[in-house]
C-alpha cells in the first residue's frame, strides 16, 4: 500500500521496461517503509509474462507497442528515471552525491555496458 500523495510525487510508472523499479526507488527516497505482516500481494507466473522475454527489444515492445519501429535501450530509460527521481526529491547535498556515485558505479561496470550495447 502506498499513500496516493507519495505515489503522485514519483511521476508514476512510465512506459518502459523496468519503470516499476524506478517508481519504487523514488518512493524509497521519500522515506521509510512500514512492513505489513499480512500477505497483500500475489505474483502470478505464466509462460508469456514479460520476464520470460529474451531480448531487450521484445521487452521494450511489451512495455510500449510504439517502440516497435524504434531503437530503445531500457537500461538508459531506467537510468534517466532514477536521475529524475533524485532530481525531484528533496535531498541534502551529501545524499545527492551518494546517489550520483551509485549511478557512476552502475555505468562503470563493464558487464552492464556490454548488456546495454548488445541488447
Amino acid at each position: 500500500m502506498v499513500r496516493r500523495a507519495s505515489l503522485l510525487r514519483t511521476g508514476l510508472q512510465r512506459s518502459y521496461y523496468g519503470a516499476d523499479k524506478v517508481v519504487l526507488a523514488a518512493l524509497t527516497l521519500m522515506g521509510r517503509f512500514q512492513e505489513v505482516p499480512e500477505e497483500l500481494f500475489l505474483r502470478r507466473c505464466h509462460p508469456v509474462q514479460s520476464t520470460s522475454l529474451r531480448s531487450a527489444g521484445a521487452r521494450a515492445n511489451w512495455s510500449n507497442p510504439k517502440n516497435r519501429h524504434r531503437i530503445v535501450v531500457p537500461q538508459l530509460e531506467c537510468l534517466r528515471g532514477y536521475v529524475e527521481a533524485v532530481k525531484n526529491t528533496p535531498l541534502f547535498a551529501p545524499e545527492r552525491i551518494a546517489c550520483t556515485f551509485v549511478w557512476g558505479r552502475y555505468l562503470l561496470q563493464l558487464a552492464k555496458i556490454g548488456l546495454i550495447l548488445t541488447h
